[in-house]
């Protein structure tokens, strides 16, 4: 996935879609490499269990992404000086021919780290599924978006499970 600057360059970002929240996320940092600015605001996030944080120099913006597809979509979100917790690197490439509902797809490449974006449900024609693949219970699901293909899993490191279903990017678009 790629954002784009004010001059059209495109910049690699990593996302998260996240279904569980109505608000779009920018980490702090990438908006500045961006070089955008947007409307100054406080910010309110509200978690599970009635956990919130305040955010008083956030900016309300908007950001141009390629799609996957190539398409240039714009969308807006709230900046928070991070967004989410990183996700555990995953080299799906390895993986991937473990499981056969997935050996077509297109090439998937290593993600995890910190996550630039988290996209939520303000986006959701967006990160909606127009496809699936699914495989055994205890198989990744890939799905298909106007985003981004995108493959979910529980993360696994060794022999331990984490209850944090991420979704990865599938693929980088080719730039002009």
């Amino acid at each position: 996935m790629y954002a784009c600057i004010a001059d059209g360059e495109l910049v690699p970002v990593n996302i998260l879609i996240d279904e569980g929240s109505d608000s779009t996320l920018f980490f702090t940092a990438l908006v500045r490499r961006l070089q955008l600015a947007g409307q100054n605001q406080t910010l309110i996030v509200e978690g599970v269990g009635e956990e919130s944080s305040t955010h008083r120099n956030s900016e309300y913006l908007e950001m141009k992404l390629k799609t996957a597809l190539g398409e240039i979509v714009t969308i807006h979100g709230s900046t928070m000086p991070s967004n989410a917790m990183p996700v555990g690197i995953v080299d799906w490439e390895k993986l991937r021919e473990r499981w056969a509902h997935l050996t077509d797809l297109p090439p998937i490449r290593v993600c995890g780290g910190r996550m630039d974006i988290l996209i939520g449900l303000d986006h959701a024609g967006l990160i909606t599924p127009i496809e699936f693949r699914f495989g055994r219970n205890d198989e990744p699901t890939a799905s298909k978006t106007r985003l981004c293909p995108s493959v979910m899993q529980h993360q696994y490191f060794g022999n331990i499970e984490f209850r944090r279903t991420f979704r990865t990017v599938v693929g980088r678009p080719r730039q002009n």
